[in-house]
C-alpha cells in the first residue's frame, strides 16, 4: 500500500510540473575500417568483411546514418574518421570500432597493435593508442573495440604457417623495411567500460580465409553469425561463442582474444536496448 501511494505521489507532482516519463534509447554509433588493397601486399577479404560487419549491424538496431564505412584508407584519413566518430560519440552512446586489414606488434610478446593503413608511398603503422585515447576523450557509455589482424611480430615463424595461407600482417622481416610508425599517446590504459577484441591472440596470426568459408576471415564471419538479433546474450558472452566457434574450425591454430574492461553486462540485442525509464524536465 505504502508503494502505491509512494508512486501515485510521484506520478502527480511530475504531472504537476510540466514533467513527463521518458524513455532514451542508446546510441549506436559504429566505425568500420576495411583496408585491403595494399601497394606490396594485398588482401583479399578484408572490404568484403568491413561491408558484411556494417550490413549486420543495422539488423541490430544501428542506425544507418551512425554507421560510417571507409576503406582502403590511409593514415590522415584514418584520423579524420577517427575524429568524427569521436564527435557523434555522448555519454548515452555505445561505440563500435571494426578494424580488418593488416597490423604487426613490432615486437615479439607485444600487446600493443600497430594498424597498417593503405599509403601509396610508404608503409603506414599507427598505435591503436590512438583509438583509445579518441575513445577517451569521447567519454561513451560502452565501448566495444574489434580488430581482425595479426597480433604477432611478422619477423617471427608462424606456428600455423601453411602453403598458401594468407596472413593479415605486412611481413616486414628487416629494420630497414619497417615503415613509419605514428604511435600517438602510447600508454595502456583503455577507456572506461572497454572490450577489445582481437582476432587472434598474442604471437598469432590472422587468417585472410577460413576453412569453411572462404569469402570471409574465420572471425569476421563467427562475428556476423554472433552480432545477431535472435537471442538476448551480453557482449562477452558473444566473444566467448565466437572462440568457442573459432576453435572448432581452425582446430586451435588461431583464438580471438579479449581484454575486458567492461562495466556492466552491456548488450547489442535491440530487444535490450532502451535504458531505464527516466524524469524529463
Amino acid at each position: 500500500m505504502r508503494v502505491i501511494i509512494i508512486l501515485s505521489m510521484i506520478l502527480f507532482f511530475t504531472g504537476c510540473s510540466g514533467k513527463h516519463i521518458v524513455k532514451n534509447k542508446e546510441k549506436r554509433v559504429a566505425r568500420i575500417i576495411g583496408n585491403q588493397h595494399y601497394p606490396d601486399r594485398a588482401l583479399k577479404n578484408s572490404i568484403h568483411d568491413a561491408q558484411a560487419i556494417a550490413k549486420r549491424l543495422k539488423k541490430i538496431n544501428f542506425k544507418a546514418e551512425n554507421i560510417i564505412l571507409k576503406t582502403d584508407i590511409d593514415y590522415k584519413e584514418f584520423y579524420k574518421s577517427l575524429d568524427d566518430f569521436k564527435n557523434k560519440l555522448d555519454e548515452n552512446s555505445i561505440a563500435f570500432f571494426y578494424f580488418s586489414g593488416h597490423a604487426n606488434t613490432l615486437q615479439r610478446n607485444s600487446t600493443n597493435s600497430f594498424l597498417a593503413m593503405v599509403d601509396n608511398d610508404k608503409n603506414v603503422l599507427v598505435s591503436i593508442h590512438k583509438i583509445y585515447d579518441i575513445l577517451t576523450k569521447a567519454k561513451a557509455r560502452h565501448n566495444i573495440i574489434c580488430i581482425d589482424a595479426c597480433r604477432d611480430f611478422s619477423g617471427s615463424p608462424k606456428k600455423n604457417s601453411q602453403k598458401g595461407v594468407v596472413f593479415r600482417d605486412m611481413n616486414w622481416r628487416e629494420e630497414k623495411e619497417l615503415p613509419i610508425i605514428i604511435k600517438d599517446n602510447d600508454h595502456y590504459n583503455t577507456p572506461t567500460s572497454t572490450i577489445v577484441s582481437f582476432a587472434s591472440n598474442i604471437n598469432e596470426g590472422a587468417r585472410d580465409e577460413g576453412l569453411i568459408d572462404k569469402t570471409h576471415s574465420p572471425y569476421a564471419r563467427y562475428l556476423i553469425k554472433h552480432l545477431n538479433d535472435k537471442e538476448d546474450i551480453p557482449v562477452s558472452e558473444m566473444f566467448n561463442r565466437i572462440r568457442v566457434d573459432m576453435r572448432k574450425e581452425l582446430h586451435d591454430e588461431q583464438r580471438n582474444s579479449e581484454i575486458d574492461m567492461l562495466e556492466g553486462n552491456p548488450w547489442l540485442n535491440p530487444k535490450k536496448a532502451e535504458t531505464p525509464a527516466t524524469v524529463a524536465f
